[in-house]
């Protein structure tokens, strides 16, 4: 579609960008790669870990499936799913409370956006992930000084520049939170990576 500044394809395992509108979406379409690679490695039945945990109906807000507190002791990366389960609540419930299932503001927006259109797009957890993933990769470029919008571009940006009421990315308090469980899931993930598998 003449719309789509890039994505990834999951059958030939590609990222694509294009000439004029590809920048700035590297790292949203490799957290689509990196959440679709760990499904594969862990024999999930979905095709990204995201979706085999989390879901959403039309209209509602996303939320966990009760797989996810489950057994995952058939996982390869079994070690990293508690950080992986933190994450998930922080970016669908408000204050990461799973138990009082108050949607995140987040998750709020992503539901607003989607209630403008005739599918479920900005409130499907996969491509929350992905906008998070986004957010913590601007976070962290910038704590170190540095600014990449080949990278990341727009995450910081107003509702009303990307011609919208709702953003799209997490936001103030909320968005730190997404920030640091994303920080701390990932720092579990590599340490799953490097030991030797069981």
């Amino acid at each position: 579609a003449d719309n789509v500044a890039a994505h990834f394809e999951l059958d030939q395992w590609l990222i694509h960008l294009t000439k004029t509108k590809g920048v700035g979406a590297l790292s949203h379409e490799f957290a689509h790669a990196m959440d679709a690679y760990i499904s594969k490695r862990n024999n999930l039945v979905s095709n990204f870990i995201t979706e085999n945990f989390g879901q959403v109906i039309r209209g509602r807000h996303p939320t966990v499936k009760h797989n996810l507190y489950f057994d995952h002791n058939k996982m390869k990366d079994r070690q990293m799913m508690p950080e992986f389960t933190d994450l998930l609540h922080v970016l669908l419930f408000a204050d990461g409370d799973h138990k009082r299932k108050l949607p995140s503001n987040f998750c709020k927006n992503g539901v607003n956006l989607d209630s403008q259109t005739r599918k479920v797009y900005w409130a499907d957890p996969v491509e929350l992930f992905a906008r998070a993933f986004e957010s913590w990769m601007s976070d962290r470029l910038v704590e170190e000084g540095q600014i990449n919008e080949f990278l990341v571009y727009g995450t910081d940006q107003t509702p009303s520049s990307w011609n919208t009421k709702f953003n799209m990315y997490p936001e103030g308090a909320e968005r730190e939170k997404i920030v640091q469980a994303m920080d701390t899931w990932i720092a579990a993930l590599v340490s799953t990576w490097k030991k030797p598998t069981q």
